[in-house]
């Protein structure tokens, strides 16, 4: 089990421990892309520069990979996901609305659109 007790490293596939498929290598991935996103904007803000195309880009990445990763998360807890006993719960519910807060990811969309031309 993990720190948080939950079970996503006890979970076989194949024989398999869950956590060696390529899909989590693929979150783990987006994750770092998401992070590194946010570098570049903290750079521009420290500069006193305008870094409104840098932090919707951090953004937009960075809630959408949060929601992918609660999702896959909680496939792979199964119904102990949902129990009120694990963050999972909290996480999946957090995800989807870092999506919509603070402008959602479709108004991340139109600002980086409206700021390439």
């Amino acid at each position: 089990m993990l720190d948080n007790g939950t079970p996503e490293l006890e979970r076989q596939q194949f024989g398999c421990p869950i956590d060696m498929f390529r899909v989590i290598a693929d979150r783990q991935t987006e994750f770092d892309a998401a992070r590194t996103l946010m570098w570049p904007a903290a750079w521009v803000v420290f500069r006193g520069q305008d870094a409104l195309c840098e932090i919707s880009m951090a953004k937009l990445m960075s809630s959408e990979t949060y929601a992918k990763m609660t999702n896959m998360g909680m496939q792979i807890s199964g119904a102990h996901g949902y129990g009120m006993e694990f963050d999972m719960q909290r996480h999946f519910r957090d995800s989807h609305a870092s999506a919509i807060a603070a402008g959602s990811s479709q108004i991340q969309r139109a600002i980086i659109a409206r700021l390439m031309a």
